[in-house]
């Protein structure tokens, strides 16, 4: 190529004016070559010479095995991305939502009434020890708190079937002890008999020693009652004012009779002073009835036929053991029988 022009030459025409015509002793340059391309040129002054030594060389075979590194470095780092993620997903299952879970799951029991469930700390990552620590500190404290409530509402529900003045029940305590002895009669095919205690001229009574003197024989006459219901096995209750109820389950009416007169002879060994009383003295007069378990009657005609052995003590003079019942008539219907 001795003579010939540089531009003839397609490779050394590029870089004619850069590599040779440079002043430099030696350097670098890139270009695109005619076939699209790119390549890296270097050059050097041969010394002592006019001449240059011209290497150049395809840059896309030079990076070639640069990439492919490259793309395997890629690679590798994807899958190890992949394998770490893996992993993470895999322990965050077990060391986060898995406690989570299980946390939600014990608080959901617990808020459905089941007071004793705990969280087990030895099964939790020490993570979730202290969650779980104070999670069962909190059940604890509202399990203790339902049983105050559970015990307040049983004492509330006990002190409002009682009667604070003569402690005995209230009329609401003693319905609901005559409902149950009533369906336990006729389950077990037996009588139930009730006493009426009726405290002869209280209004007088009050009006005379006053009120708080009033309260303090409706007291003393509750112990009394109170005493003979735990001999008898029986139940008593304060019925309304001055009117009382002894109910006896299982008892017949020579029994039922004998305990009327233990209570009419009971309040009468009180001595209680009532000088505007007949007898100068608090007496009772009592109706009783006696029942058998009748599966079409209620408890209302027991209370009727008390009522209505109140009014024939009345008019037997008071201080009296009156007896009502009822009788089967030949049409197969109960009536009252004193």
């Amino acid at each position: 190529m001795i003579g010939r022009p540089l531009d003839t030459i397609p490779l050394l025409s590029a870089i004619a004016e850069k590599a040779i015509g440079s002043d430099r002793p030696e350097g670098s340059l890139s270009f695109v070559a005619a076939d699209g391309s790119t390549r890296a040129i270097s050059f050097a002054r041969i010394p002592g010479t006019e001449s240059r030594l011209i290497v150049s060389i395809d840059e896309a075979r030079v990076s070639a095995a640069i990439n492919r590194e490259i793309r395997t470095a890629y690679l590798q780092l994807a899958f190890v991305c992949l394998f770490v993620l893996l992993g993470a997903l895999i322990a965050a299952e077990k060391l986060i939502i898995q406690p989570i879970d299980t946390m939600a799951a014990i608080a959901k029991r617990f808020g459905d009434g089941e007071w004793s469930v705990r969280a087990a700390r030895s099964r939790m990552p020490a993570e979730f020890v202290p969650l779980a620590r104070a999670f069962n500190a909190m059940a604890a404290q509202l399990a203790e708190r339902d049983r105050e409530l559970v015990a307040t509402n049983d004492r509330l529900t006990v002190i409002a079937s009682i009667d604070m003045l003569s402690g005995l029940a209230n009329r609401r305590g003693f319905q609901n002890r005559l409902e149950f002895e009533w369906m336990r009669a006729q389950q077990y095919d037996s009588g139930v008999s009730l006493l009426m205690i009726d405290v002869d001229h209280f209004k007088l009574f009050n009006d005379t020693y006053g009120h708080p003197e009033g309260d303090v024989c409706l007291s003393r006459l509750g112990e009394a009652l109170a005493g003979i219901a735990a001999d008898t096995m029986g139940y008593a209750g304060r019925y309304g004012g001055e009117e009382f109820c002894l109910l006896l389950p299982n008892t017949d009416a020579k029994r039922a009779l004998e305990i009327g007169e233990m209570v009419r002879a009971a309040v009468q060994d009180l001595a209680m002073p009532h000088c505007t009383s007949t007898y100068q003295a608090v007496h009772r007069q009592r109706r009783r009835r006696l029942h058998p378990s009748e599966r079409h009657a209620a408890t209302g005609d027991l209370i009727e036929a008390a009522d209505a052995a109140l009014y024939a003590a009345k008019h037997r003079g008071r201080n009296a053991v009156v007896e009502h019942g009822f009788v089967r008539l030949t049409d197969g219907s109960l009536a009252l029988a004193s």
